[in-house]
């Protein structure tokens, strides 16, 4: 261990001294300084966030590869060039102590400039946060909300409760045996297809299978759909803020507080609040400034008469969760003013929760409902339901329709994100060393630039190779698909382990997926290649004899 430790230190120092880090740490270092004033987004903080945060991750990884291609691909092909190999050769150190030792400094000295670059990247992305206007004005207290629950967060996505399309076919089924038009409508596939009666009745039952899941997922005029969730864990602890009072509570049990907002942002109208641990509801809300009302008979009003302007009070909320959706006019046509009216409603099935509210008017995009995590039920659960209030029916999708709730803080995820590039520079580095052990610098930076697009696009590759070997093939083709599967288990799937889609989103990356990933790149790809590279170096001839 002794010896692997020496040569990774003296790898360390080495990739330190390099002219060729050294440029690309200056690009680097220009890049994330000049992404924040160089990116708009769309216009909106949020979006200005999310492009930063995507190109930052992006620019920062893409330079990192590169540069660990060309640094790792020189460390053992230059020595074995220059002979410097030799001075290893004549030591106690095996040639995987000597291998092993080159990566983990590699290792070691990528793990550095990413831990550098990712803390410019959330100290910039943090600045942005702060920011209170963009290029279109000053920034809204909506896009604030969206900031501060959709981007700076850790959420994790669940799906409503399915449907059970297979009862309702066997109703509707049943109904057409009752009315003699099943018969009718059997007879009419086989003589329109010329299939036999099984035939014609698996395609009947398929298209009224169809029809039936459409049915379920469309809301008719006047009527209303609910989704439920189950197992919501949602973590976090609750939001306090001592707040200045800007006005006493009046008659009408309403009371005013001074509030920065980032903490008005997390509210919304009729949304729990506490003040001193007394329950209430937010009847007002602006940029800086809330109303909490509490009921004609609540002890809060006798207990909170007490203080006045400028006291201070202590508010405290639950975290925020959001439901997303998709609506899609069945006849847009029907609509006199070319607008969609629907309301929405949440509750735990047992308390009333909110009462029917208002849903934008926004149709053929995913919009979200942001809820207070203090809906949810003692037993895990939401009820979220839609009330169509429009001439026209409206398509919603069950595939459209997810539950996202914050299970942990932007901060511990962005940590969990940089490892996850640290896994796949773990991996490159393992590659060029490989690569460098029995083929000369220009060649092994080649083959690890051909294993980069090949591991980008390896799930169309999987598909493209997933053929039926006893049918019909050719011999190329049959020749392609065997030759492929040595690369589908030795290269990982990058597009699948980049985190900048999940932390522009605020989605949750889990330490089991982490885990995953470093476990299948780092301990079984990785290692396979640095054994290779062992072997590799053990046979191969680095002097020859002259007599």
């Amino acid at each position: 261990m002794l010896g692997i430790w020496s040569i990774a230190k003296h790898t360390l120092a080495q990739c330190m001294r390099m002219k060729l880090a050294a440029a690309f740490i200056v690009l680097l270092t220009a890049a994330l300084i000049a992404l924040p004033a160089q990116i708009t987004g769309d216009g909106t903080l949020a979006g200005q966030i999310r492009a930063f945060l995507a190109y930052g991750t992006g620019i920062s990884l893409g330079l990192l590869s590169l540069m660990t291609v060309f640094v790792g691909a020189s460390l053992v092909s230059n020595d074995i060039r220059t002979r410097q190999i030799f001075t290893v050769a004549v030591k106690p150190v095996a040639k995987w102590q000597y291998i092993l030792g080159r990566w983990i400094g590699l290792v070691l000295f990528n793990a550095i400039l990413l831990a550098l670059g990712c803390a410019a990247i959330y100290l910039a992305a943090s600045h942005l946060r702060s920011r209170a206007s963009t290029d279109l004005g000053p920034v809204t207290l909506p896009d604030r909300r969206t900031v501060e629950t959709e981007v700076f967060a850790a959420r994790r996505e669940i799906k409503p409760q399915p449907i059970d399309v297979d009862a309702a076919l066997a109703r509707r089924v049943m109904e057409l045996r009752n009315s003699g038009k099943y018969e009718t409508a059997v007879t009419g596939w086989m003589d329109r297809t010329g299939l036999n009666r099984l035939e014609a009745e698996l395609r009947l039952i398929d298209q009224l299978r169809l029809q039936v899941a459409a049915k379920l997922q469309s809301i008719a005029p006047s009527r209303r759909m609910w989704w439920r969730f189950t197992d919501i864990e949602v973590a976090g602890r609750e939001i306090k803020l001592n707040a200045t009072i800007l006005t006493a509570i009046d008659e009408a049990g309403v009371i005013r507080f001074l509030t920065p907002e980032r903490f008005a942002c997390r509210l919304w109208r009729r949304s729990p609040i506490s003040v001193n641990g007394f329950d209430g509801r937010v009847s007002g809300i602006d940029r800086h400034a809330i109303a909490v009302s509490f009921p004609e008979q609540s002890a809060a009003r006798q207990r909170l008469s007490g203080l006045s302007a400028g006291d201070k009070a202590e508010l405290s909320i639950k975290p925020v969760l959001q439901v997303t959706y998709l609506l899609t006019p069945g006849d847009s046509s029907a609509l006199p003013d070319g607008k969609l009216r629907a309301w929405w409603r949440a509750h735990d099935g047992e308390s009333p929760g909110i009462q029917w509210t208002p849903l934008p008017d926004i149709t053929h995009q995913k919009t979200s409902i942001s809820l207070s995590s203090g809906l949810i039920g003692e037993k895990g659960e939401l009820r979220f339901g839609i009330l169509n209030d429009s001439p026209s029916s409206i398509e919603v999708l069950m595939r459209d329709v997810s539950l996202l709730y914050n299970v942990d803080t932007f901060e511990n995820n962005f940590v969990r994100a940089s490892v996850l590039m640290l896994c796949q520079l773990a991996y490159l580095s393992a590659v060029s060393i490989l690569a460098g052990s029995f083929v000369s610098f220009p060649v092994a930076c080649l083959m690890c630039f051909v294993l980069g697009p090949f591991s980008l696009a390896r799930n169309f590759l999987v598909t493209a190779a997933n053929i039926d070997i006893g049918g019909d093939v050719d011999a190329m083709t049959w020749l392609a698909h065997y030759i492929f599967k040595p690369f589908y288990v030795l290269l990982p799937d990058f597009a699948k382990t980049m985190p900048g889609d999940r932390l522009v989103d605020g989605m949750d990356i889990s330490w089991a997926f982490v885990g995953n990933t470093a476990a299948s790149d780092v301990l079984i790809r990785a290692g396979f290649a640095l054994l290779a590279a062992c072997l590799i170096l053990h046979r191969r001839e680095l002097a020859r004899v002259q007599v």
